[in-house]
């Protein structure tokens, strides 16, 4: 067995060797190398440029990139992949010629050095450094291969990707080019095998269309089994081949042609997850398999269907002639759905909405509520899943709350930066996923804050998959969700989507109202509902902050887990103070650490903060930093309108005098006491470090809360 010592060595790739005619095509991809012990050769994996963690197919162009950036990628991650590849998949006027062993110490074997010749085209060394590739203008007849001699030859008519060194043979053209007439003729008479009638077999599949050729679910007649698993997949109790089948008769009887069916199954996230786990994860063998066993045999069946013209075809067993492994069954979850008081008050929310619903919200069959389940059925329902194992759920709604100055937004992009990159936060697992965080708060200050994360933790703003909306939608505002919704589809697959703050997305609203809130509530379910995305609301701690978050309870109510952030006199703290479906009262200290972003106009520094994590220590050990007064809370909510504005603080004076004129005077005193107490307030929040004084006088908030 070849261990990590003893592997063959790769050649890198030459950029400068690889002719520009390749190079304007969008079909490479980085491609990772694994060894096959039993072949004694590297299976050569393509990946995606944009999500490198993600393999493609060769099956469709639908993932490939630019040259530039599968080369990005290469660079980026040299420990992970070998080289880029170029995708020969669909007959595209460009054929490649592979001879293989047939290089040994630098010198070419004579029958490879004549084919060579005879096609007279670019020629380069393969990564393993001991056999060649001829790239040819073109078009040939089929694909074809002979193994005893060594040659396989491509022209895009069967699934292929082909390896790319830049490694150009000395005396080859440096231009792909037609070869000699007649000479492809003369290598394919000499080298290509008749196929005998045992060979002969259907291996085609028909070409995958892109998703803007694939038709909208909501334009589709299907029957709620189908169109659930397709938009929220299996359920608990589901046999994922019994219902993969079916819905591929569904399809097929609502109209949809043998590439449409199969271009859905592809596209659709549940249908790929089932199949891949049935085919080990291998992509072109999961693809074979929707085709044969569900596209196929699916449209098989829906016709036997129609011949037979039944009426009854829900109450049939639609998994009749399958033959394949099959899923153990346990009942489904029977806890009523989250938040149905607020739900039922906002029925008519459906109707505004349905043409954003992917599909329509049919209550899934279950068992009635109180039915008794015997333990070993009980043990098999599914577990809640994570993106962030312990702290963030895959779920509906989060609610993130504290002070002002608590360093709730530092902590929030500290936990969605993990996601979007797919590492690792506070040893907890983290499931990689696409942010949406909507600044409705501060644009100029997150910028930066995103600043410092990046440079602190070593990455490229390019590979961080975070998404801003410098943008304030109201979540009680109709008109907005029909604007905000389709947006956030379009950016899909979404994760988690940041509302920074609730209370800026509520203008107009009451906190404090029922009402209100729950139809805010409502309106972050149907975004939960339509992209699948876990809703996020950064939010104020109450003026008592021993009760929670501000407003309304309701908030607190739906909420499938809550995160209260605090400053105390050493460090800051992040508390668990609600898990629905895991353990609350953990704790996550952290220190907010400042970073240089560089140099103003007049040369001062440019500054933000990143998270330090800090071991956390008991409660009662620790001096929690009083509450802000009433007054102080003021002041720090003018600033922050100021800076949101016009992206400057405010003078000491302009500041005092805005304060006051809030501050209803009391007739029955004798004094005006409003000025002297706004400047005590002031003077509080500059010794507290939230305020930072500048030497012109102007007044900002403290770039460390």
């Amino acid at each position: 067995m070849a261990t990590p010592q003893t592997l063959p060595t790769l050649l890198p790739v030459t950029v400068d060797g690889i002719p520009a005619s390749m190079l304007d095509t969008p079909r490479w991809a980085p491609w990772r190398a694994m060894w096959n012990d039993k072949k004694q050769k590297y299976e050569k994996i393509p990946h995606r440029s944009d999500k490198p963690q993600y393999g493609l197919s060769s099956q469709t162009t639908r993932g490939w990139s630019s040259f530039h950036d599968a080369m990005r990628a290469y660079q980026r991650q040299p420990d992970k992949f070998a080289g880029v590849g170029y995708l020969m998949t669909g007959a595209h006027g460009l054929v490649a010629v592979d001879l293989d062993h047939c290089v040994k110490d630098g010198e070419i074997a004579p029958w490879a050095a004549e084919v060579v010749a005879k096609l007279d085209s670019y020629t380069e060394v393969s990564p393993s450094g001991n056999g060649l590739r001829i790239m040819l203008e073109g078009e040939i007849e089929r694909d074809w291969t002979n193994h005893e001699r060594g040659i396989e030859v491509y022209g895009g008519l069967d699934a292929r990707f082909v390896t790319i060194t830049g490694a150009k043979v000395e005396g080859s053209s440096p231009r792909v080019r037609k070869p000699r007439p007649g000479a492809m003729d003369e290598i394919t008479a000499r080298y290509r095998k008749a196929k005998t009638s045992a060979q002969v077999q259907d291996l085609h599949l028909p070409p995958l269309l892109g998703d803007d050729e694939l038709p909208d679910l909501d334009d589709i007649d299907l029957p709620p089994h189908a169109k659930n698993f397709l938009v929220d997949g299996p359920g608990p109790a589901d046999d994922r081949s019994r219902l993969m089948f079916a819905t591929a008769i569904a399809l097929r009887q609502s109209g949809l042609s043998h590439q449409q069916i199969l271009s859905i199954m592809e596209a659709n996230e549940h249908f790929m997850e089932a199949a891949m786990d049935h085919r080990k994860q291998d992509y072109d063998k999961t693809l074979r398999y929707l085709w044969d066993h569900h596209c196929k045999a699916g449209v098989a069946r829906a016709e036997e269907l129609r011949q037979l013209d039944l009426a009854q075809f829900d109450d049939m067993d639609l998994s009749e002639g399958v033959q394949d492994e099959q899923e153990g069954a346990a009942m489904r979850d029977s806890t009523p759905d989250r938040g149905q008081s607020v739900a039922d008050d906002f029925e008519a929310l459906e109707d505004d909405f349905s043409d954003l619903l992917s599909a329509p919200p049919p209550k899934p069959v279950k068992l009635p509520r109180f039915t008794p389940l015997p333990a070993a059925t009980f043990m098999q329902r599914k577990p809640g899943s994570w993106i962030i194992k312990g702290v963030l759920p895959k779920a509906g709604l989060v609610l993130v709350y504290g002070d002002s100055g608590a360093g709730k937004t530092f902590l929030v992009l500290d936990l969605v930066g993990a996601v979007a990159r797919g590492a690792d936060w506070r040893e907890h697992k983290v499931k990689r996923g696409r942010v949406v965080y909507v600044v409705a708060e501060g644009a100029s200050g997150f910028q930066k804050r995103l600043a410092a994360y990046c440079q602190f933790n070593g990455i490229d703003p390019e590979d961080l998959d975070l998404l801003v909306i410098p943008d304030v939608p109201n979540l009680i505002d109709k008109g907005h969700m029909k604007e905000l919704i389709p947006a956030l589809k379009k950016a899909g697959p979404v994760a988690v989507v940041v509302i920074d703050t609730y209370a800026r997305a509520m203008a107009g609203a009451n906190e404090n109202d029922a009402k209100d809130t729950g139809q805010a509530v409502a309106h972050c379910d149907l975004i939960h509902r339509t992209t699948g995305a876990l809703v996020m609301l950064v939010h104020h701690s109450g003026k008592d902050g021993s009760k929670g978050a501000r407003g309304s309870g309701a908030l607190r109510a739906a909420a499938d887990a809550e995160l209260e952030v605090v400053q105390l006199r050493d460090y800051r703290v992040a508390t668990v103070t609600k898990m629905k479906d895991g353990e609350d009262g953990k704790e996550y200290a952290f220190k907010l650490q400042e970073v240089v972003l560089g140099q103003d106009d007049e040369g001062d520094p440019i500054t933000s903060c990143i998270t330090e994590a800090r071991a956390t220590q008991p409660r009662h050990l620790v001096v929690q930093r009083r509450p802000l007064t009433e007054r102080q809370q003021m002041v720090m909510a003018l600033l922050q309108d100021a800076q949101d504005l016009t992206g400057e603080g405010l003078h000491f004076a302009v500041l005092k005098q805005q304060a006051v004129e809030r501050i209803p005077f009391d007739g029955n005193s004798h004094r005006d006491n409003r000025g002297r107490d706004v400047t005590r307030a002031i003077e509080s929040l500059v010794d507290g470090q939230y305020v930072e004084k500048c030497e012109d006088g102007v007044l900002k908030i403290a770039d460390s809360i």
